[in-house]
């Protein structure tokens, strides 16, 4: 405290102790008889008596008891406060409290006011962090306590107040004592800076402060290593919570906003855990916005010995927001053995220090297929579970190539097993398709006929997921195993080609526990999709189902099951089945193709609007929905129906998108429709219609008035395909003959002189469209040019 600040504190004491003779001025000691030192409230009981560790010193002493509410508080002093005003400045927010407590882990609250004025206030808070020992808390009111107002320097602040074990009643606390002594300003003589990045625990001017909470208990201790190196340490006991975890610092964070960049993303915490294996999440978050939030997941490697974890805030924890560079990110918290209470795993202590942006300039990679472990700029993972140990390390045959080792000890789960990468999976999805359905991994077993699973899922949804098996038939050797998903492990769900596959996780000799087959060490390698040779073409229009080399899909959604059958009238015709079962949503469908559309942009035009689909319905009077869209922008779409007039027959329904569907947007002939979706009794769900099945055959574009329908005219481009020049017969009335890319653009045209060839030499190889206006009807032929 400031020259000045004492003698204004004694100036004001001056001129009103006559009025006040009983209250106390600061700092409070508790050592003067005669002073009213508390008024209590809620319940509390504060008296003055014994230090409990040194009888010579006289302490305040406070009971909360059980029957005290959240509340429960005691103001120092009477009613009307300290005998001068709390010298409170811009210099000067804080003041300390000398605290024994019988727990650590509970808040302080602290409130000063304005005696004559109760709403103008300002409380903070601290965590006590030891039990049953004497420790100073300093109390900084320019950080306010959460929902309370912030500090106002005009007020006159003349009284306090401090509440133990704020926001928890006496009912659930129990009945407690504790101890409280030297209310000072500023904290030991100086004032306690708030905790900044990095946390090392070590400086004498940072005021550490951990708050705990879901039943976490954390102080601040000497490094079980090390005893010169002070640490934090965290237990979660028996009674916490799946959640259970410590925030570095109290409500209010850090002294400044944390550094995360679009290029600075990682964070690093160094771990001392009890056990390989453990789950750590750290969430970042904005002090005074607790949904501003990010969080990321890893796990311990090593058992009772220290190591530095990263955690990268682009790989989100699954279910968690995606890391949002608007947000002010100022607060972190821990959480050890995170998503497994304490009552499961048994009471579990952990020590952290060294919270920091990691600073090795280096941001590794998320992973990707094919899986090879040879980038060092790949975060490869893997992540263990179950009680697996896994690393990556040389190749026990080729000292030159690098490859995982995972190893399943005693005490590992039957299904122990090993995520490639971390949490947030790989970087793109997996490429699944109806015709690529495998992925191989080469294995190097300890011996023959041990199952290995494959599993493939949604980071973010591990419901959308399917598992199949391979089993090794060599031991001490190579060899790569294949793996079909489209051979389901038994119990699992089926391959959903609708499903975005982003994560894989390989288990070991699944199925049986460490204990059971003793420790067993497997080495794997080089995971990535089977090229079985065959590369199926993009499929085109028209639609037939006929072309063997055409990936037809179709790809469904919603819940549609569909596959290419035989026509159930005509056993020599292939068309595609569609059933709608139960369960099915009002909008299920199925795309024509893969999730790419067609290999060419669909020749919608001003005249040519119209599409056609043979049909074949249960069910007269179904409403069918067509959508034609761009595959790469979903929101660049049209949407038509039709109604089937007829029950198990074949009927050829057209669907015209100048009249869209009601609800949705108009036909734009600017976007480039590549992708077709048709949904059967669409607005209708499976449960309400009951599983309905439906063939579909003869996807095509309907020409109506233009030059296609009259047969008086015949307009012929030849060659087709076209090396150099295309000739045209029967152009000699055209008006406008115009070649165009797949996006609709002009690339060649002619003028009505010049109507018998075009020269197409210098174009690259590729697929165009000629258009040919003719007494105003409008004609599209599809040219290939090699």
């Amino acid at each position: 405290m400031t020259l000045f600040k004492l003698l204004f504190s004694f100036a004001l004491v001056g001129s009103v102790i006559a009025s006040n003779a009983q209250a106390p001025v600061l700092p409070v000691d508790f050592e003067t008889p005669g002073l009213t030192y508390f008024t209590d409230f809620g319940d509390a009981s504060s008296i003055t008596g014994e230090d409990p560790t040194d009888p010579s010193n006289t302490v305040a002493i406070t009971n909360k008891p059980i029957i005290a509410p959240t509340w429960s508080g005691t103001t120092i002093g009477p009613e009307t406060g300290f005998v001068a005003l709390i010298p409170i400045t811009s210099d000067e927010t804080t003041m300390s409290i000398s605290v024994y407590s019988p727990d650590a882990g509970i808040q302080v609250r602290f409130k000063i006011e304005d005696s004559t004025d109760p709403t103008k206030s300002v409380e903070t808070e601290a965590t006590v962090t030891m039990a049953n020992t004497w420790e100073v808390l300093v109390f900084d009111f320019a950080n306010e306590a959460p929902g309370t107002a912030a500090l106002n320097l005009a007020y006159n602040f003349d009284k306090a107040s401090v509440f133990f074990n704020f926001g928890v009643d006496g009912e659930t606390a129990g009945d407690k004592t504790y101890y409280w002594d030297n209310v000072i300003m500023g904290g030991e003589g100086n004032s306690l800076g708030q905790m900044d990045l990095p946390v090392t625990f070590e400086d004498e001017m940072v005021f550490y402060t951990l708050t705990d909470f879901g039943g976490n208990m954390s102080s601040i201790v000497a490094d079980p290593v090390d005893g010169s190196n002070t640490v934090a340490m965290s237990t979660k006991p028996l009674g916490s919570e799946l959640w259970a975890g410590t925030t570095a610092g109290n409500a209010n964070g850090f002294a400044n906003l944390i550094p995360i960049t679009a290029t600075e993303t990682v964070m690093s915490v160094s771990v001392y855990s009890p056990a390989v294996g453990m789950p750590v999440l750290l969430k970042i978050e904005e002090s005074g916005n607790a949904a501003n939030s990010v969080e990321t997941l890893t796990s311990t490697t090593v058992a009772n010995e220290w190591e530095t974890l990263l955690f990268d805030f682009t790989n989100e924890a699954p279910g968690t927001q995606a890391l949002n560079l608007a947000f002010n990110f100022d607060k972190a918290s821990i959480f050890f053995n995170f998503g497994t209470t304490g009552d499961d795993a048994g009471e579990l202590t952990f020590y952290w220090d060294d919270v920091q942006m990691d600073d090795d300039g280096i941001t590794l990679d998320q992973i990707t297929l094919p899986v090879t472990f040879e980038d060092e700029m790949i975060v490869y993972g893997p992540t263990d579970f179950g009680g697996n140990v896994s690393e990556i390390v040389a190749d026990p045959t080729d000292g030159t190539n690098t490859v995982a080792m995972s190893v399943k000890p005693l005490g590992s789960e039957l299904w122990a097993g090993s995520t490639m990468g971390n949490d947030a999976g790989f970087a793109e999805v997996i490429p699944i398709t109806a015709t690529d359905t495998k992925m191989s991994v080469r294995v190097y077993s300890p011996e023959a006929g041990l199952p290995i699973r494959l599993k493939i899922e949604e980071s973010g949804d591990p419901t959308h997921s399917v598992e199949t098996e391979a089993v090794t038939t060599v031991a001490n050797t190579w060899e790569t195993l294949e793996f079909d998903f489209v051979n389901e492990a038994a119990g699992t769900a089926a391959l959903n080609l609708d499903y975005a596959y982003d994560k894989a996780s390989i288990f070991f000799n699944f199925g049986t526990t460490g204990d059971d087959a003793g420790q067993l060490t497997f080495y794997w390698d080089d995971v990535q999709m089977v090229d079985d040779g065959i590369t199926l073409d993009q499929i085109t229009m028209p639609v037939t189902f006929e072309d063997e080399m055409v990936a037809y899909g179709p790809t469904d959604f919603g819940g549609n099951v569909s596959e290419i059958v035989a026509d159930p009238i005509d056993g020599t015709n292939t068309v595609a089945m569609t059933t709608k079962p139960l369960g099915a949503e009002s909008w299920a469908g199925s795309t024509m193709g893969t999730d790419t559309g067609f290999a060419e942009v669909l020749p919608m035009t001003a005249t040519d609007t119209k599409m056609s689909v043979r049909v074949y319905s249960p069910v007269a009077g179904v409403p069918v929905r067509l959508k034609i869209e761009e595959s790469g922008d979903p929101t660049h779409s049209v949407e038509t129906e039709a109604v089937t007039t007829v029950a198990n027959t074949w009927e050829t329904l057209e669907f015209d998108f100048v009249n869209e569907a009601a609800g949705t947007a108009a036909l734009n002939l600017d976007y480039a429709y590549n992708m077709a979706s048709i949904f059967f009794n669409f607005g209708t769900t499976g449960d309400d219609a009951g599983e309905q099945t439906y063939y579909w055959d003869d996807v095509e574009m309907v020409v109506g008035d233009n030059i296609a329908s009259h047969t008086a005219i015949s307009f012929v481009a030849y060659p087709n395909p076209v090396v150099d020049r295309l000739h045209f017969t029967g152009a000699s009335q055209a008006t406008s003959i115009v070649l165009m890319d797949l996006m609709g653009h002009k690339v060649l045209g002619l003028s009505p002189e010049e109507n018998t060839e075009m020269n197409v030499s210098t174009l690259p190889a590729g697929i165009y469209f000629l258009r040919v206006t003719i007494g105003g009807m409008i004609q599209t032929t599809r040219v290939v040019k090699q």
